[in-house]
């Protein structure tokens, strides 16, 4: 689960399932490339919640209702035991060429 990350991408792989709550917020706003588009996010398992709150009612001081919006989301996500979606990958080249030797040195 992250809340509002505004410069780390998050992980598209489809190991984990994420849940990513977004603020709305004028200030405070999301770095290109840091919540995937919906179709990647749709194959990665990943679950984002546009709150409608902003980026500083997203913490422990924050505003009640985000808080409570946040736990029973938060609630319903790890009750849901279904497993992450697989996700299509590319298949890594064959390892049968030597590829570069290191000079011997007498």
């Amino acid at each position: 689960m992250v809340l509002d990350n505004l410069r780390v991408p998050l992980i598209t792989d489809g190991r984990f399932k994420i849940l990513s709550f977004r603020s709305k917020d004028p200030v405070f706003k999301t770095d290109p490339g840091v919540i995937p588009s919906g179709e990647v996010c749709k194959k990665a398992g990943i679950t984002v919640v546009h709150t409608g709150f902003q980026h500083n009612d997203m913490r422990d001081d924050g505003a009640e209702e985000a808080k409570a919006l946040i736990a029973r989301t938060l609630d319903n996500f790890l009750d849901d035991d279904s497993p992450p979606k697989p996700v299509e990958t590319k298949t890594p080249p064959l390892m049968t060429d030597a590829g570069p030797i290191a000079p011997v040195q007498n």
